[in-house]
C-alpha cells in the first residue's frame, strides 16, 4: 500500500490552518467545556506535593505519580484560586499540540508527509480526542509520551542506543500512568505476529539485545519512583495506591466472562488479515514491518481495552485515536490523489458535525 506522496504547497497551508482552527477551538473549549470529577482529584494531588505533602500517604490518589510532580509547580506559582482549573487546563495544550506533532512523525515516517499532515488534521479534530485532551489529567501527559516513544522507535534504524531511548520514554510513561502494561502488551503482542509475518534476517541474539536495551531502559523511571517512595517511608501506600486498589476481582469488563473477552483475539486476527492485504506488495521490509507493528499494536489495544481491561474509561483511548488516525489518513489517501483527499474531507467534515453535535451535550451554560 502506497500513500500518495506528494503534498503541495496549498494542500499543507490547509493542513495547518485546519489544525491551527483546532487549536484556537480548543483554547475557548477551555473555558466552556464542562469539569470533569477526575481533574479536581489530579489538582489536588499536585496540591499537596506544592505544600510538603507525600502522595498515597498523606493524601489518596491510584494514579503514578510523575503527572503529579511535573505540574506541582505550575501549581504552587498559580496559588489557590477559583478559575485554576482552566488555568491549568491551558497548560495542557503543548501536551496537546505534541500529540499532533507525534502523529505526523509517525505517518511521515511510515507512509508519506501527505500521511502525516492529514493524520495529524484527523486526529485534532476527532471528538473524543479533542474533547477529552481539553481536561486536566494524567492522561494528557501519559499519551505523548507513549506516541513520542513510537516516534523514537520508528525514526531510522532500531539500535542498541534508539531501544535504549525508547524504552526510557515507556518508562516515563509508565511512571504516569500504569495503563502502559496494557499498550505493553499489545506492543509485544504486535511485534511478535509481525516477525511472524515478515520474518527478520537478523538472528535472535540481536533481537534480544533490542528487547533487552528497551527492557533496561523502561525500568529506570519507575525504580527511581519506587525508590523515592521507599526511601521517605511511603512505600506501602505507594503500593497500595497504585497496585492494590486497581486490582479488584468482579469489576467492569471481568464480569461478562470469557466470551466478552475473545473481542482480544478477534480484533487481532482480523488485523492480521488486513495488514496481509495492504502490506502484502511492499518491498521494503523493514518499512512494511513498521506498518504492521503499528497496526497490530492499535487494532489489539482497541481490543483488549473493549474484552480484557476491566475497567474502560474515555481517556484509556486517547493513545489509541492517533495511532488509529495514521493508518486510516494513509488508508484513504491510497485511493489516489483526487479520491483520497476528497475521503480524508468528508471523514473531516463528519468529525466537525459530531464535535458541534457534542458540544450542545458537554459544556456550561450560563
Amino acid at each position: 500500500m502506497r500513500a500518495a506522496d506528494d503534498i503541495g504547497i496549498k494542500e499543507r497551508r490547509l493542513a495547518a490552518a485546519l489544525i491551527g482552527a483546532a487549536a484556537i477551538l480548543c483554547t475557548l473549549y477551555v473555558f466552556r467545556y464542562r469539569v470533569d470529577s477526575d481533574e479536581p482529584q489530579h489538582l489536588h494531588v499536585a496540591w499537596a506535593w506544592a505544600h510538603g505533602l507525600v502522595q498515597y500517604r498523606d493524601v489518596f490518589d491510584n494514579h503514578m505519580p510523575l503527572f503529579h510532580l511535573v505540574t506541582a509547580p505550575l501549581v504552587s506559582a498559580l496559588g489557590e484560586r477559583a478559575d485554576i482549573v482552566f488555568l491549568m487546563r491551558l497548560a495542557m495544550l503543548p501536551a496537546w499540540a505534541f500529540v499532533l506533532w507525534c502523529t505526523y512523525r509517525l505517518g511521515r515516517r511510515l507512509y508519506s508527509p501527505c500521511a502525516g499532515w492529514w493524520a495529524a488534521v484527523l486526529t485534532a479534530w476527532l471528538p473524543p480526542f479533542f474533547l477529552c485532551s481539553l481536561e486536566f489529567r494524567a492522561d494528557d501527559l501519559w499519551a505523548p509520551l507513549w506516541l513520542l516513544a513510537l516516534v523514537v522507535a520508528s525514526e531510522g534504524m532500531l539500535s542498541s542506543r534508539r531501544a535504549f531511548v525508547a524504552g526510557v520514554v515507556i518508562g516515563a510513561a509508565i511512571g504516569t500512568s500504569m495503563k502502559t502494561s496494557l499498550l505493553l502488551m499489545t506492543l509485544t503482542v504486535a511485534v511478535v505476529v509481525t516477525l511472524a509475518l515478515r520474518p527478520r534476517r537478523e538472528h535472535g541474539p540481536r533481537l534480544a539485545t533490542m528487547a533487552c536495551c528497551v527492557a533496561i531502559g523502561a525500568a529506570i523511571i519507575p525504580a527511581l519512583i519506587a525508590a523515592g517512595f521507599a526511601a521517605i517511608g511511603a512505600w506501602h501506600p505507594f503500593f497500595y495506591g497504585t497496585i492494590d486498589h486497581n486490582i479488584l476481582p468482579g469489576i467492569g469488563t471481568w464480569r461478562h466472562g470469557p466470551l466478552y473477552m475473545l473481542l482480544f483475539p478477534a480484533t487481532v486476527a482480523a488485523s492480521v488479515i488486513v495488514a496481509v492485504i495492504l502490506e502484502g506488495g511492499t518491498t521494503n521490509a523493514t518499512l512494511a514491518r513498521r506498518r504492521i507493528a503499528l497496526l497490530l499494536t492499535t487494532a489489539a489495544y482497541g481490543g483488549a481495552l473493549a474484552g480484557v481491561w476491566p475497567v474502560i474509561s474515555r481517556e484509556d483511548y486517547l493513545p489509541f485515536y492517533p495511532m488509529l488516525a495514521v493508518t486510516v489518513a494513509a488508508v484513504l489517501l491510497a485511493l489516489g490523489r483526487r479520491h483520497g483527499r476528497s475521503a480524508v474531507m468528508i471523514v473531516l467534515a463528519v468529525e466537525m458535525v459530531f464535535l458541534v453535535r457534542d458540544r450542545s451535550r458537554s459544556f456550561h451554560c450560563d
